[in-house]
């Protein structure tokens, strides 16, 4: 069975890289490694999401689906609440921890959890780059678990092409949390936000 970078506990031989990234006008040194999400290079629609997403002073912050962990890294950055990076891939759980520790990161930490599985806590804003390769089926299932994990006022941001599922994901963002605003438009990516009313 070939190894995806959504399976769970990869059986491919480990290649590790590294990553120099400027996002949010900090230079961050990021390990990657083989058999993880784009992990040659940051991939744009990562980028796009981390320079439009909106995190506030106290946010507890989920980076959801986290790959290497760039999104809850910078995320981290920006809150002094708590941020859980969370994966259902081991490798990924793995080096996100070894990014959290080789940059100091005080305020986020690692989890292994297949969606929500592993997950009891709420927060102010859930992030993420869904895993559209794993069929929109699973991309239903992070947004359902998602508002059942906000606060009160919370917000889901996810990124998006909106001509490759993101159109239908914007449209199912809506139907589930019944607001979706498109907060950036750059290069043919969208990044989405729903908030969590009651």
């Amino acid at each position: 069975m070939t190894d995806h970078y959504f399976s769970k506990n990869p059986t491919s031989k480990t290649q590790y890289g590294r990553l120099q990234v400027r996002l949010r006008g900090n230079e961050f040194e990021i390990l990657t490694a083989s058999g993880l999400f784009s992990w040659k290079e940051l991939d744009l629609g990562t980028a796009v999401l981390v320079e439009n997403m909106i995190i506030d002073d106290f946010d507890d912050v989920l980076d959801l689906g986290c790959g290497y962990g760039i999104i809850g890294i910078v995320a981290a950055t920006l809150t002094n609440g708590k941020v859980l990076q969370s994966d259902v891939n081991s490798r990924a759980v793995n080096v996100t921890k070894k990014n959290i520790k080789e940059l100091a990161i005080e305020n986020a930490e690692a989890r292994q959890s297949d969606g929500f599985e592993n997950i009891e806590e709420s927060f102010n804003t859930i992030l993420l780059n869904p895993p559209y390769s794993a069929g929109l089926e699973t991309v239903w299932k992070l947004i359902d678990g998602a508002k059942e994990h906000l606060y009160s006022g919370g917000t889901l941001q996810l990124v998006g092409r909106h001509n490759k599922g993101g159109q239908r994901t914007e449209e199912y963002m809506l139907e589930t949390f019944g607001n979706c605003e498109v907060l950036a438009r750059e290069s043919g990516f969208r990044v989405y936000m729903s908030r969590k009313e009651r």
